[in-house]
């Protein structure tokens, strides 16, 4: 009676290891996240460009994704002009499953400048009348000579502002300022709710001026 019960208790522990085994354990569930991609870029050294990236949803992520660019350290290469990329933050949204795409602008760094020098000319003209208000009343003696002193002091800043300028560009175009020739690394950033992700990109200036 032992030998059978102790037989039976066998057979029940095998028939519960292969019923066990035969039950799928429970995977685990894959994280929603997204990948970036983006194309290189290559502009002139006064011309402007674009990196077309796009954005593909893994695991079902969606929502709304904020991108950025980054380009070499400034501290690095104090010496060198480099491009520009667009700011602030651009937001896209990516559908579940999907895609999305959009573009990140480069473009020469004093186009800022030129804006804000806009803005402040701007400025300028709006008080021109009250300025002139002002100096109509400081006579006329002595205009000449002020004139021609004010225009000998002109041509000798406007050298030496000439000269510390294309010190710091390096280049100097047919047309003006120009980058720096080269190849450099950018980043474009992705951050939104599954945490983020970066792609390196290659920006090349070409030389306008150059044989």
């Amino acid at each position: 009676m032992q030998g059978r019960s102790r037989f039976r208790c066998m057979g029940f522990s095998s028939v519960l290891v292969l019923l066990l085994s035969a039950v799928p354990g429970r995977a685990a569930t894959p994280t929603p996240t997204f990948t970036i991609s983006a194309t290189n870029v290559s502009l002139s050294g006064q011309g402007t460009s674009a990196s077309q990236f796009t954005l593909t949803s893994v695991n079902g992520f969606s929502g709304q994704v904020g991108i950025v660019c980054s380009g070499p350290d400034p501290n690095l290469f104090q010496d060198l002009v480099l491009p520009s990329c667009s700011n602030p933050t651009q937001l896209v949204t990516v559908p579940a499953n999907g895609t999305a795409s959009g573009s990140m602008k480069f473009y020469p760094p004093w186009e800022n400048s030129n804006e804000a020098m806009r803005n402040g000319r701007d400025a300028r003209l709006s008080a021109a009348p009250v300025l002139g208000g002002l100096f109509a009343g400081t006579g006329l003696l002595g205009l000449g000579l002020r004139r021609r002193l004010h225009g000998r002091l002109a041509l000798v800043l406007c050298a030496l502002g000439m000269g510390l300028l294309s010190g710091a560009i390096g280049c100097l175009g047919h047309g003006g300022l120009e980058m720096t020739p080269g190849t450099y690394a950018y980043t474009l950033s992705g951050a939104g709710p599954a945490g983020a992700v970066s792609k390196s990109i290659n920006v090349t200036v070409h030389c306008d001026s150059c044989p």
